[in-house]
């Protein structure tokens, strides 16, 4: 390379970076080594908080991936079973006639115990139901 490419270069870096170093010719050596230092100086700073970011978003993404992980193995919802199988029912757009069919029950059987005219399902059923919806029983 050769000197005034250097110097150019120099240059560039001087007014893109806020250097403490003040080009002289006759001290060309001496600016060089002050701007490698700052801009070594700089490129660590970066890297060091590029690497607290990337260790805080693998953490938070850590602690979403356990929240997720926790709500699909334990929910518990309050309430009565019937109104928990109509709320899934609702929810996953499927018909108490489909229901039915899917668990090998009469659709007025299912009817009766939604509508609370029965308290006859059986564990069966509400087994059956649960692997469905792919819920707990709990």
């Amino acid at each position: 390379m050769n000197i005034r490419a250097i110097a150019m270069m120099i240059m560039a870096m001087v007014f893109s970076l806020q250097a403490n170093a003040v080009l002289k010719e006759e001290n060309l050596d001496k600016t060089l080594a002050i701007l490698k230092n700052e801009l070594t100086t700089q490129y660590e700073e970066i890297s060091t908080r590029t690497a607290r970011q990337k260790a805080r978003s693998q953490d938070m993404h850590n602690r979403i991936m356990e929240v997720w992980r926790m709500s699909n193995e334990s929910v518990y919802l309050p309430g009565k079973i019937r109104d928990r199988i109509q709320d899934l029912m609702k929810s996953n757009k499927v018909t108490q006639a489909e229901l039915a069919a899917r668990i090998g029950c009469s659709e007025s059987m299912l009817s009766r115990y939604i509508s609370g005219k029965t308290d006859k399902l059986g564990d069966e059923n509400i087994i059956r139901i649960a692997s469905v919806f792919n819920v707990s029983t709990d």
